[in-house]
Formats: C-alpha cells, sequence, structure tokens
C-alpha cells in the first residue's frame, strides 16, 4: 500500500511535468516566450491554406433577378422568400441579383459559393451568414464582377450572436478566385469570422462603417489583391485566451489598406514573409495633433479620444517582417511592437505623425531598405539592434532612441504606450549605412551604444538643448565610420574606452547648411567628409583611418579650419558652450 501512495503522486507529478514541457516548446517554436532580443526566438509563422478547388457536374444554381425572384436549380439549397438556406455540403453557382440573405447551416460540411456576376444583397441585415459548417469557400469566378452588402440597420433577430457584418461566418472562411467581390459593411464590419479567414487568390474590395476584417483565431492571405477602406481597422484579429491563436499572416499578394484607425492589428503577432503593401491610417501623416485633434502626435494634451489607435502595422505581441514592399502613411506609428520587432529584410518607404519603428521591448534590423522620410522619433526600442541594411532617417525629434529618452508619446495612457525603463537602454550598431537627419538627437540611448561596423551619419540638432550623440552610459566604438554634426551645447563623443579612435571639432563659429566638411590625412587622402543639411557647429568623426599620433587637417568647403595630432582615444579640439564634451 504504501509503494501505491507513493507511485500515484509521482505519476502525477511526471505527467504534469510532461505537459508543461510540451506547452513550453510548442510556445517557445512560435516565438511567444524566449528571451528579451526577440530575435532568436521569433519566427514566421507557417500556415496551411485550405485548398481552392471545387466540382461543378454537380453544383446548385441559384440565380437571381432584378424582379426579386430567385431560380434554385438542384439539390441542398431552399428559398422562403427572404432567407436561402443551404443546407448540405456541395457546390453552389450564384448570379444574378439575390435580394436575400444566403444562410448555410450544412451540419460541418464543405460547402464552396462560385460567385458568377452575383449581386447579394440584404436590407435587413447581414448577406452571407454562415452559422455552421466544416468550412466555406467564397470564389469568384474569372473575369467577373460581385457585389455582396448589409443593411445599414438589422431588423433580424440573431439572438446572442453579435452578427455585425455583410458576411459573417461562425466557422472557417477562405476566399479565392480570378474575379473580383465588392464587399460593403453598412452596418458594422465587412468581413468577421469567428474561427480562421484566408485569402488564397482574387480580388477582395471592401468598404465598411467599422472594421474591415474581423477574424479571431486568425487571418492570412497567399496571394490575391485585397483593397479595404473602413472607418475602424482595416485588418484586426481579437483571439486572446489561446497563446497560439490571435495572429496575422501574410505571404504574398496585394494589399491596399485606408483606415481611420489602425490598418492592421494583431492583439498576437504579425508574420510577413511577402507581399506588397499600401497603408495609410488616421488621414495620413499631415494630420499630426497640430492639425487634425483626433490623431497624430499622442502626446498632445489637446482635445481628442485617447483610446484611439491609427498604427500601420501593429501587434500585442511580435512581427516580424521577411521581406515585402511598404507604403505607410500614418497618423501614429507606422510599425508598433508591445514587444519585439525584427526586419529582415524589404523595402520601406514610411511617412508618420509619430514614431516610424516602435517597440516596447527591441528591435533588430538585418537587412532591408528601410526610408523615414517624416517621423517623430524614427526607431525607437529599448534595445536597437542594427546588423545591416539601408536606413534613412528624418525626424523632429530622436534618430535613434533607447528607452523613449524625452519622448512624450509613452504619455495620455494611449493603447500600446512606452513600457520603458527610464535608467536603460542599448543601441548595437554592427553594419549597415545610415543617415540620420534629426531635430531632436540623432542617436540617444538611456542607457549605452556599441558600435562594431557600419557607415552613420547623423544631420543633427541646431539647438543646444540636444546633440547629435547622447547616451547616459557609455558609447563604445570599435569599427566602422561615424560621422556625427550638430550643436555644441551637449556635446558627446565616443567613449575613451572604445578601441576605436575619434576626432572631436567645435567650430570658433557656427558653419553653415550645405558647406562639406573634409578630415585629410597627411598624405592628402580623405579620411572622412559629410555635407550637413543644416548649421552645425560641432562634428564627431570615427573611422578605422584614424590613427593615434597621426596629423590630421579639417577644412570646411576647402578652407581650413584646423590640424590636429591624435594623442589618445578622443581626440578634440574647440570649447562647447557647458566646456566640456561629455564623452565618457
Amino acid at each position: 500500500m504504501r509503494n501505491k501512495k507513493f507511485i500515484v503522486p509521482l505519476i502525477s507529478i511526471l505527467l504534469v511535468a510532461i505537459i508543461g514541457f510540451v506547452v513550453y516548446i510548442v510556445l517557445k517554436d512560435k516565438g511567444i516566450i524566449g528571451g528579451n532580443s526577440g530575435n532568436s526566438t521569433i519566427q514566421l509563422i507557417t500556415v496551411n491554406y485550405e485548398s481552392d478547388t471545387y466540382d461543378t457536374s454537380t453544383a446548385t444554381t441559384i440565380t437571381g433577378s432584378t424582379d426579386g425572384a430567385v431560380d434554385i436549380n438542384g439539390a441542398g439549397a431552399s428559398d422562403d422568400g427572404r432567407i436561402i438556406t443551404i443546407a448540405n455540403g456541395g457546390t453552389y453557382i450564384l448570379s444574378g441579383d439575390i435580394s436575400r440573405q444566403i444562410s448555410i447551416n450544412s451540419a460541418k460540411q464543405v460547402i464552396t459559393l462560385v460567385l458568377q456576376n452575383a449581386n447579394i444583397t440584404n436590407k435587413n441585415g447581414t448577406a452571407i451568414y454562415i452559422q455552421e459548417a466544416k468550412r466555406v469557400l467564397v470564389t469568384s469566378a474569372e473575369d467577373t464582377e460581385n457585389t455582396i452588402s448589409d443593411g445599414e440597420s438589422y431588423s433580424t433577430n440573431y439572438g446572442e450572436e453579435d452578427v455585425d457584418a455583410a458576411i459573417y461566418s461562425k466557422d472557417d472562411l477562405v476566399f479565392a478566385g480570378s474575379g473580383t467581390i465588392t464587399i460593403t459593411g453598412n452596418y458594422s464590419h465587412g468581413i468577421h469570422g469567428k474561427d480562421f479567414i484566408q485569402i488564397l487568390s482574387g480580388t477582395l474590395a471592401i468598404d465598411s462603417v467599422n472594421d474591415g476584417i474581423v477574424a479571431k483565431d486568425y487571418f492570412a492571405m497567399k496571394d490575391g489583391e485585397l483593397n479595404i477602406t473602413s472607418a475602424s481597422d482595416g485588418i484586426k484579429s481579437t483571439e486572446d485566451t489561446d497563446a497560439t491563436l490571435g495572429y496575422i499572416v501574410f505571404n504574398g499578394g496585394i494589399v491596399n489598406i485606408t483606415a481611420t484607425g489602425d490598418a492592421i492589428n494583431s492583439i498576437s503577432r504579425i508574420s510577413i514573409s511577402d507581399g506588397n503593401f499600401n497603408l495609410t491610417t488616421g488621414g495620413g501623416a499631415g494630420n499630426t495633433s497640430e492639425t487634425y485633434n483626433e490623431w497624430g502626435r499622442w502626446q498632445s494634451t489637446k482635445s481628442k479620444d485617447t483610446s484611439g489607435s491609427a498604427k500601420g502595422l501593429k501587434a500585442e505581441k511580435y512581427i516580424i517582417i521577411a521581406n515585402g514592399a511598404f507604403v505607410f502613411d500614418t497618423s501614429d506609428d507606422a510599425i508598433h511592437s508591445n514587444t519585439s520587432i525584427v526586419i529582415n529584410d524589404g523595402d520601406y518607404a514610411i511617412k508618420t505623425g509619430d514614431d516610424a519603428i516602435h517597440a516596447d521591448t527591441a528591435i533588430t534590423i538585418n537587412r532591408g531598405n528601410l526610408n523615414i522620410t517624416q517621423s517623430h522619433e524614427g526607431i525607437e526600442a529599448s534595445t536597437i539592434t542594427v546588423n545591416d541594411g539601408t536606413i534613412s532617417i528624418v525626424d523632429d525629434d530622436d534618430g535613434f532612441n533607447a528607452s523613449g529618452g524625452n519622448d512624450g508619446s509613452s504619455t495620455n495612457g494611449r493603447p500600446g504606450q512606452n513600457n520603458f525603463n527610464s535608467s536603460t537602454g542599448m543601441i548595437y550598431i554592427n553594419g549597415g549605412t545610415i543617415a540620420i537627419n534629426s531635430r531632436g538627437d540623432g542617436i540617444d540611448s538611456n542607457g549605452s551604444i556599441e558600435m562594431t561596423g557600419g557607415y552613420v551619419t547623423v544631420d543633427g540638432p541646431t539647438d543646444n538643448g540636444n546633440g547629435a550623440l547622447d547616451y547616459d552610459g557609455t558609447f563604445k566604438i570599435s569599427g566602422g565610420t561615424l560621422i556625427a554634426a550638430g550643436s555644441s551645447g551637449m556635446l558627446q563623443t565616443p567613449s575613451n574606452d572604445s578601441s576605436q579612435f575619434s576626432i572631436s571639432i567645435v567650430f570658433s563659429s557656427v558653419q553653415s547648411a550645405d558647406t562639406t566638411f573634409t578630415l585629410k590625412d597627411s598624405s592628402g587622402n580623405t579620411v572622412a567628409e559629410f555635407t550637413p543639411t543644416k548649421n552645425y557647429a560641432s562634428i564627431v568623426i570615427s573611422t578605422p583611418n584614424i590613427a593615434l599620433g597621426s596629423t590630421y587637417t579639417a577644412s570646411v568647403d576647402g578652407e581650413s579650419v584646423t590640424s590636429i595630432t591624435t594623442n589618445g582615444v578622443v581626440t578634440s579640439y574647440g570649447s562647447n558652450a557647458r566646456g566640456d564634451f561629455r564623452g565618457r
């Protein structure tokens, strides 16, 4: 008896341990748990797409006419003059003007709706109501134009269900085809799915008074074209109780979204392997708080709805982008995650009234071409890592900001607000070509900066309250080229414990914008050259070509400024307004 009493609890403990280990592996594999950097654990999400094939040999045809009559030829469907009910699995070909609700209740069978120039309208409720099915495929026939719309108000009683879309589905929903489907959500959403929604092919155009597409389990797009105009979010996922669901995936296709709210909003994760995206939110980057009360630079205390959000890509967990072409014109952050963002490649054209790329935890950029032409802050996270790529930033505060700095966008309790620790932060620059044109600090870390490679230029601030470089810990540079021009009142240089040498110059008078600074060695070889677009009072240069004990000549537009012989890790010329260089 004593052995039995011992074995039973032991088995229970082992089962709990095994189950816990399996859950851990699943969550780790999906990138839901892992390290703080978000780089080693974040992975693209794999989706098993459904088939778009179907058989028309035994299809039932449903044909509507302008006088309201409907002709049904075949089995599985019935019409009571108000609702067309599909009760059996199979293929149904819809055409003509159908002024009825299409209701599917097929006891977990597969249904295919083939739209052949069909115009489906229900002025009293949802147009397509999927109550029960294993899966429903809605496909558009080649070279056809199809429309689906619901009523502005629903007279039909759907009980306790939140039926609120032109197409409402309680089960899996798939779109495909080689024609066009135009969906109008007059009551609320365009499409609302309580399980998953997949787009395989075809063209979908959605215009809605609320969200364009709402998917509970997940949304995934393989190919095709998706055009959404919405008065709230473009695409939204909502499953927040199952950590393995709630994601949004793009593997290709063309996506054009104009939304008053977020363009793409995931309660969980966003995974993009490819595609072409054109995302406009909140009226665009021009609608900052100074010009448009509801959206824009969120730290403003002007009258607005602080519960609103108008981001391009937004995820509560992580965002990973492997490739793609992106055009952002957003009032709020262009790319925003409450945890981490990984960019492996792609082309990005970003205009925003707030941050271009923001993550509360970490941003890792491995490759890609990022052209940020308008932003409040360029790239912001607790930890920023750039391994490669081409990055150009124009901003009116900080270019790189680790741990928030003076960024006011973390105030007012807006969704996705910063969760930064004000005393820490890291910026790692290991490669790439980075050009920052900043009104505030060019590179700002509340912690430290480490640079091992790359080519970085900073066209920094003109006011003495900001600096081209700003850090609270250390700035260790061991490789790459750094040229940072700007004001002199808050001047900082790389740290004295760096392994690469630096030269810092404070000019006796402010140099004019668009004048070229040149640093040459004693043989007349150009070591560094830079033409700031704004007035500059100081410049910091660090390259592998600067050596200890060597003499260099600095000039502006060919006119000599000074001759400098390096005498330490950081060699300084001139005096800033503070009387020090704040190099650590």
